[in-house]
């Protein structure tokens, strides 16, 4: 793995990424602010808007994870297009982990 942890993890490869990762974040607020490199879960059967972080780097990578019974979350675009369009996503598939890879601004973030 590429030691520098600290450093911006564009230059890292998928694999690196992904095990910088640690334990999911508990989702404990109805609208909370999420940062890049993390893995959110979402547990609770409570409605939750996630609000993606407006100063980006292409590369940056945010996991998210829906557990609850609630399939109507909110991922808040905060100015960034996500899959090339100006609206926020919706998360209504159950027990699925979503990538959002930040590619530009053209482009935003990529769900894959």
């Amino acid at each position: 793995m590429n030691s520098g942890l600290f450093g911006h993890p564009s230059n890292l490869s998928a694999q690196d990424k992904f095990s910088i990762v640690r334990s999911p974040i508990i989702c404990l607020l109805r609208r909370q602010n999420i940062f890049p490199n993390n893995h959110y879960s979402i547990v609770y059967n409570v409605q939750t808007t996630l609000v993606l972080p407006s100063i980006t780097r292409p590369g940056d990578i945010i996991w998210i994870s829906n557990n609850s019974n609630i399939f109507t979350h909110v991922v808040a675009r905060n100015g960034k297009r996500i899959n090339q369009a100006n609206e926020d996503l919706i998360l209504d598939v159950p027990d699925r982990i979503v990538c959002l890879r930040y590619v530009n601004d053209s482009i935003g973030w990529l769900v894959t």
